[in-house]
Formats: C-alpha cells, sequence, structure tokens
C-alpha cells in the first residue's frame, strides 16, 4: 500500500513539474511572432529553469548599496592600506549613481526575465564601474598632474551603428603616428595603486593587459558564452585580447551609460534618462572620459605627438560636446544606407544579447530605429554650427571597404596628419588580408528587415532629410 503511494505521489510531482515546464517553455516564447528563444546546453537549460523556477518564490532583485558596499570590501581586502574617497557612495549625487540607479529600478520590475547568469553578468558590470571610479579617485590623489597631458587632435571615429565605423578603426590604427585602444585597456583603463607607474616598463604594461586578455578569452570560451562569442564574430570580428574596442566601455564608468543595455534591455526610464542628458550633464561626462584617456596616455607612455583614435558611435550625438572637449577633433563620420543600418545593428545587437533567454525582435527593430531617427536629428543640428562642421570628414562605407587607403589618405590630408605612405600602404594591405581571412572563418552576418518588423519605406521617407544631407548612396 505504502509503496503504491510513493509511486502515485511520483507521478503527481512530475505532472506538477511537466506543467510548471510547459508554463516556462510558454512563458518565455511570448505572444509575438518575432520572439526568439536562446538555446544552451541541457545542463545549463535544467540550471536556468530551477534558477527561474526559485525566482518565482523570491526573486534576486538588484541593490545599488550591496553592490558598492560588496564591491568597496573587495578593494580594501585587496589593498587595504588605501582609502576610498567618501565620494564613492550610493548617497552621491552624481550622474552615474542616478542613471545606475534609474536602470537598477528598471530591472526589478521584471527581474524574472533576468536569468542567474545575466544577473551576476549585471551585477559585476555594475561592480566594475565603481571599481574603477575608485581607482579613477585615488590616481587623482596621487598624481594630479595628469589632467595637464595634452591629447592633440585626436581622431574621432563615429558614425551611426554599423557604418563600417569599426572597420574605419582598423584602417586609421593602421597609422604609426596614431594609437588605438583595445578592449583590454577600455575594461582596466587604470593601473592598481601598487602598481609604480613612474618606473614600470613597457614589457611589463603588455604583460598586464596580455594577462587580462587572457581572462576574458576563457570568458568567452566556455560553455555559456562560446556559441555567442562565434556568432558575435560574424558581425563584429570580435576577439577579447586583440581587437579595438569602442570606448563607450568608459563612458560606462564616468556616467552609467551601458550601451548595450540601453539597446537591448526593457529599461524605458533609464533610456528616456539618457536621451534627457542634459548639455551640462555630457561636458561633465565627457570631461572625466578625457581624464581617463589621459591616465592611459601616462601609464601606457604614449608619445607626445600620436594621435589617440577614440571611437563609439555615442559620440555622434554628442559632437557639440565632444569639440567642446577637444576642440581640435579629427572627426570622422561614417555613413551607409541608415534603414540597412537599423536591421544590421538590431541584428548584432540580438546576437550579444545573452542577458535574457528569450528575445522579442520587434522590441530591438522599435528601439534601433528610435535610437537612428534621434542621432541622425543630433548630427544633423550638431553640424548645422560651421566650426563643428568643420571638423567633420565624411566617410562612406562603399569607399572605405573598396579603396580604404586612399579613403583614410584623404582624411589625414584633411586634418593635416602624417603618415608614411609606403608603410601605411603595406599595414592596410596586411589587414585587409586579415580581414578577409576572418570574414572567412566567420561567415557572413545575415539579417532582414522583415525579422525586426521594420517598415523600410516608412524609415525612408523618416531619414530622408538625413540621407539626401549627406549624399548617402543607397
Amino acid at each position: 500500500m505504502i509503496n503504491i503511494i510513493l509511486f502515485v505521489l511520483f507521478i503527481i510531482g512530475v505532472l506538477i513539474l511537466s506543467l510548471i515546464f510547459i508554463y516556462y517553455f510558454f512563458h518565455l516564447r511570448g505572444k509575438n511572432k518575432y520572439t526568439c528563444i536562446r538555446t544552451y546546453p541541457l545542463k545549463i537549460e535544467i540550471l536556468l529553469f530551477f534558477d527561474w523556477y526559485v525566482s518565482l518564490i523570491k526573486p534576486d532583485k538588484f541593490s545599488l548599496d550591496d553592490i558598492y558596499h560588496k564591491t568597496k570590501n573587495d578593494f580594501l581586502k585587496e589593498f587595504p592600506n588605501e582609502v576610498i574617497d567618501k565620494t564613492i557612495s550610493p548617497e552621491e549625487d552624481n550622474i552615474f549613481n542616478n542613471l545606475t540607479k534609474i536602470s537598477i529600478k528598471d530591472l526589478n520590475k521584471d527581474i524574472r526575465y533576468y536569468n542567474v547568469f545575466s544577473r551576476e553578468i549585471i551585477k559585476y558590470e555594475f561592480a566594475q564601474s565603481i571599481h574603477n571610479r575608485i581607482l579613477f579617485k585615488n590616481f587623482f590623489h596621487k598624481y594630479p598632474f595628469v589632467t595637464d597631458i595634452e591629447i592633440k587632435k585626436p581622431i574621432v571615429v563615429c558614425g551611426l551603428p554599423r557604418t563600417g565605423s569599426t572597420y574605419s578603426h582598423y584602417i586609421a590604427s593602421q597609422n604609426k603616428y596614431c594609437t588605438a585602444l583595445n578592449f583590454t585597456y577600455l575594461q582596466r583603463p587604470i593601473p592598481n595603486p601598487d602598481v609604480d607607474v613612474n618606473n614600470i616598463s613597457k614589457d611589463e604594461i603588455k604583460t598586464h593587459f596580455e594577462e587580462i586578455g587572457e581572462i576574458y578569452e576563457k570568458l568567452f570560451s566556455n560553455t555559456l558564452f562560446g556559441d555567442i562569442a562565434s556568432e558575435f564574430q560574424k558581425a563584429y570580428l570580435f576577439k577579447p585580447s586583440k581587437s579595438l574596442m569602442e570606448d563607450h566601455i568608459i563612458l560606462q564608468h564616468t556616467g552609467g551609460i551601458n550601451a548595450l543595455n540601453l539597446f537591448t534591455l526593457d529599461l524605458p526610464n533609464y533610456r528616456k534618462s539618457y536621451y534627457d542628458l542634459t548639455d551640462k550633464e555630457w561636458e561633465k561626462i565627457y570631461s572625466d572620459f578625457k581624464c581617463y584617456l589621459q591616465i592611459l596616455y601616462f601609464y601606457l607612455k604614449l608619445p607626445a605627438d600620436t594621435h589617440l583614435i577614440i571611437k563609439a558611435q555615442l559620440h555622434s550625438a554628442n559632437l557639440n560636446t565632444i569639440t567642446k572637449i577637444f576642440p581640435d577633433a579629427c572627426i570622422m563620420m561614417n555613413h551607409r544606407d541608415p534603414v540597412k543600418c537599423i536591421a544590421s545593428a538590431a541584428s548584432l545587437y540580438e546576437l550579444v544579447s545573452y542577458k535574457f533567454k528569450s528575445l522579442d525582435r520587434k522590441f530591438l527593430g522599435d528601439n534601433m530605429a528610435e535610437r537612428i531617427l534621434i542621432t541622425t536629428d543630433k548630427i544633423m543640428k550638431h553640424r548645422s554650427n560651421e566650426e563643428i562642421n568643420n571638423r567633420c570628414f565624411d566617410v562612406y562605407f562603399i569607399d572605405m571597404i573598396s579603396d580604404p587607403y586612399s579613403t583614410i589618405c584623404k582624411f589625414y590630408d584633411h586634418f593635416d596628419i602624417s603618415y608614411d605612405e609606403e608603410e601605411l600602404e603595406a599595414n592596410i594591405n596586411n589587414y585587409k588580408e586579415l580581414y578577409k581571412q576572418q570574414r572567412k572563418e566567420t561567415g557572413k552576418h545575415k539579417y532582414t528587415a522583415e525579422q525586426f518588423g521594420l517598415d523600410e519605406a516608412d524609415l525612408y521617407k523618416k531619414l530622408d532629410k538625413y540621407i539626401k544631407k549627406y549624399n548617402i548612396p543607397i
């Protein structure tokens, strides 16, 4: 009799678990034809399922106070002789805290949407920014003279997302008189307090950043991220230890602006607060951004006459601030059919959407369209100012891909930037071969506007003024 009861209870338990799993599956699928679901190996799928089940009972919500507390404690454990600036606090009224609090409030509204891995990644991103802010304050207490370092005629590579700005970034970096920053430099832009920056050798610096690169290589090759990284490379040709990277990573530390979260996650108040930032707030963000670059300039022992290359699509909407902070900036504005850019960018962000289990492609498409419409309006508004427009040089995707050497030479000549013709051409030809090989290995990045519910005719109508203004080939 007992065996029968146990068997019946077992069957009931299996049925209940099956019903919960079925609900979990269909709950994630959503009610939208544009919804797609990312799949993982079975053991991870089981872990994600039980994490989701536990979150129904006790959601693991984000707390900025807890993240600050843990980050500061971890920092003091590693560097017990250091004193943390009192302004490094969640109570401090600054742009970073204000935007971060808004993003956390949005995240917590639908915390079950984020799996155990994504929650840890988001916490890590917050903690990394706080850690860098601690280092930032401590560094300037020790080396206040760093703010006197001149960043002469920096090259600012920008444009709408997916205009070929990454390719332009690499081409511009082939000039020996220019310096580009790779992924590891931007992840850890400030040396630890125990580093004697005055006496550290270039070989030691190189080894330090290679070690950081190896950490990220392992991260991107593990079970969870391996498939995501391989897909991401089709669109971005990304390799942590060697890739150049957008410096929006530093904007995350200075202003709490996480570009990936902004444009992939459903955080309406965070996104609105980002779009509503005032010119004065952007000036503060970019002033601190410049300080981070000055630290890297000093730490990496860069020659005084080098042209530092900075690159981020977010710069495109802030040309007025960029030219105020860097008056002699040489701005390379990349152009490509903006409607194709929307679909391509939405597809790219889908590939890196590891922060959730399911994804609404229509949301991504609409979000990216909004971003590009706002950015194009700001570009035209800012460039109506003659001084700002004179700091810009338009580069077209088709020209850069077909003849990168001639295209980049025109840019250098326009801003009177030195280059060695033979060496530059050889370097560019070598990079072109590497690029072709990488493309052959990773395959083509495929996408359509229909995947993301985009109405191309309507978008061309809305972007007509921008297309005609800059003679963009369609």
